[in-house]
């Protein structure tokens, strides 16, 4: 797009000025330089000629309008497969609408749409840095009137800010993945992918189209790519003269050599005098001394001793000892008459050989002990289904996520109340999907939920350098040995696998485990899918065929997840396989 745009500047002036001055060359050389003129004039004739309208539409993120996009291509097409398999040239305009898209917004949103178009993508490792340039292209605030276009011309990927050239990608990679954000599996909206597709015979907006081709960038912002390397450049220059004051300042504290010795440092000595008289009294060692404690009443002295020295002398005094690093050692003194020795041994008690002790009954728990025990098996099941997701890595995306949300009294759905951050971006994504992921939980701990009201909030750190900590027993519940899921058990009322007799009960039991699709949900999606399930008689599932699919996918697919989640069902009071049908409308 670059390249086009500058080439649209040239005026006939300026070809008649090159002319000229090839003039004074060969026939043959000014004959060849005229014929590639000619090309350049052909190919920006044949850009504006073939690239007609194929789709225009106004993106809207959580209920604000950023842009609209037009899409042009040299073929019209009203497939996203379609449109992604042409090699000829096709290019997206985006112009801003909002008076202000702040530049970590705009890489969020950005991140937050790749993520979820292109999830089963493979970037190529020459592709990926101009992606992650991309979501990154604002070093400022965006405001009404910018535009950004994405071009593909046959060859490369070329990406311009305000007609600015601002990087070029390989193949048509790049383009596609940016492109899926509009038309992919789950675009902003049905009617805008619809939109986008029209093709070159669709109907367009015309109000829309209009507005378009209004805006265009204030006069001060055409050199904005300039400001914003600027910028970074000045920065740079800021932080290179930084570090070399901070060299200098290193630099200047040295010492200067001169024939003055410095005296070492020396270490504080502390002096520990003994007792003039022998001790009866049972002697204690400190915390953390190690020293064992002496419980036996024997007559000792404190050996003297000087640690780390260089000259060790054997004759200490009997009144100091000299203590730098370790701690004063007990010994006996070989003067100790035999009969106390004696004494000493009989009164030594024989060691006790370990009893295994019978394991306890299960104490009652308090109501705070019970909520502290519920959230933990909530936070740990939710720290189960916690992935981080693979563009929020390639992305170099890493900190803390704090989730806060209500579960109902059957433990089978939550309502999200907040993420911390706002602007969480793929992290808060990945924590909200491991909660929904989590759902239903075991029935077992629906005792323990005492206020239906309850707010659990759950937080999770992502780095690239370290694993996350697994939840922790709460020190509340440790007292009682609650340190590991056997002994959990122990707390948790018994639940088996019950028979019943009605179909409408597995189609019940079933319907707790369905999970609505997360990017469904948000995107207000609607679906209704049919099912036949066949259990064998162990209440397993045999097999699963979708008989009435939905168009979108994933309500599919949510089907076939929530019954193998929902495995082992309820048995049947019948030896033979059990085959039931069951609908599940998806609705917001």
């Amino acid at each position: 797009m670059h390249l086009l745009h500058n080439l649209q500047k040239i005026s006939n002036k300026q070809i008649a000025a090159a002319l000229a001055i090839l003039s004074i060359h060969t026939t043959s050389i000014r004959a060849i330089c005229v014929a590639i003129i000619g090309s350049i004039i052909s190919i920006n004739t044949y850009a504006e000629a073939n690239m007609p309208l194929n789709g225009i539409g106004t993106y809207n993120h959580m209920g604000k309008d950023y842009y609209i996009v037009a899409h042009y291509s040299t073929l019209s097409c009203t497939e996203a497969k379609q449109c992604e398999e042409q090699n000829s040239p096709a290019q997206y305009s985006l112009k801003v609408v909002t008076s202000r898209w702040t530049s970590h917004s705009y890489s969020l949103v950005w991140q937050r749409e790749l993520a979820t178009n292109n999830a089963k993508a493979t970037v190529p490792k020459e592709v990926m840095p101009a992606l992650i340039k991309f979501t990154q292209l604002a070093e400022t605030r965006l405001t009404k009137g910018d535009n950004i276009d994405i071009l593909f011309d046959g060859q490369n990927t070329q990406i311009s800010i305000n007609s600015a050239h601002a990087l070029t990608a390989p193949g048509k990679s790049l383009f596609n993945y940016l492109a899926r954000v509009w038309v992919g599996p789950i675009p902003p909206s049905r009617q805008f992918k619809n939109a986008m597709l029209a093709g070159h015979g669709g109907e367009h907006n015309t109000a829309l189209v209009d507005k378009f081709k209004t805006l265009e960038p204030a006069s001060d912002r055409m050199g904005l790519l300039t400001t914003w390397q600027k910028q970074k450049d000045d920065e740079q220059s800021t932080a290179e003269l930084a570090e070399e004051d901070v060299k200098t300042v290193v630099v200047a504290s040295k010492p200067t050599s001169s024939n003055k010795k410095v005296p070492p440092i020396e270490k504080p000595v502390v002096i520990l005098k003994a007792p003039s008289t022998d001790i009866a009294a049972p002697i204690t060692a400190a915390p953390n001394a190690g020293v064992p404690i002496v419980t036996k009443t024997v007559t000792t002295t404190i050996a003297a001793a000087t640690l780390k020295s260089k000259s060790a002398d054997n004759d200490a005094t009997n009144d100091t000892a000299t203590l730098q690093n370790d701690p004063p050692q007990v010994e006996k003194t070989t003067e100790q008459p035999e009969a106390e020795q004696v004494a000493i041994q009989k009164a030594t008690p024989e060691p006790v050989k370990p009893v295994a002790s019978k394991p306890k009954r299960a104490p009652t728990l308090t109501n705070q002990q019970k909520s502290a025990l519920l959230e933990w098996q909530v936070n740990t099941a939710i720290f189960k289904n916690v992935q981080y997701p693979s563009w929020a890595k390639q992305f170099g995306q890493e900190g803390s996520v704090n989730v806060s949300f209500t579960l109902n009294p059957t433990l089978e759905e939550a309502n999200i109340i907040s993420i911390k951050p706002k602007q969480a971006g793929l992290l808060g994504d990945a924590i909200v999907e491991a909660i929904q992921k989590s759902l239903p939980l075991s029935a077992k701990l629906q005792p323990l939920l005492q206020d239906e009201s309850k707010v659990f909030t759950y937080q999770h750190t992502f780095s690239l350098s370290k694993k996350p900590i697994r939840p922790s027993a709460p020190a509340l519940l440790q007292d009682n040995g609650l340190v590991n899921s056997a002994r959990v058990q122990a707390y948790l009322p018994k639940q088996g696998n019950q028979s019943i007799t009605s179909l409408d009960d597995l189609r019940g039991y079933l319907k707790g485990n369905i999970k609505y699709p997360y990017w469904a949900k948000s995107l207000n999606l609607r679906g209704k899918v049919t099912a036949e399930i066949t259990l064998d008689t162990q209440g397993f599932v045999k097999d699963i065929k979708i008989v009435k699919s939905s168009r979108h996918a994933e309500f599919n697919q949510a089907i076939i997840d929530g019954a193998k989640a929902a495995a082992p069902f309820p048995i049947m009071s019948t030896d033979d396989n059990v085959v039931f049908e069951y609908q599940h409308t998806f609705k917001p």
